[in-house]
């Protein structure tokens, strides 16, 4: 269970700055 909860929480920090990253490229969008 833990590894899936770290899996997870990997996960969701990758995804916040991979959209943070897309805002900052596609301000327009």
């Amino acid at each position: 269970m833990s590894k899936s909860h770290a899996t997870d929480a990997k996960t969701k920090e990758y995804l916040d700055r991979y959209m943070e990253g897309v805002e900052h490229r596609n301000p327009g969008e």
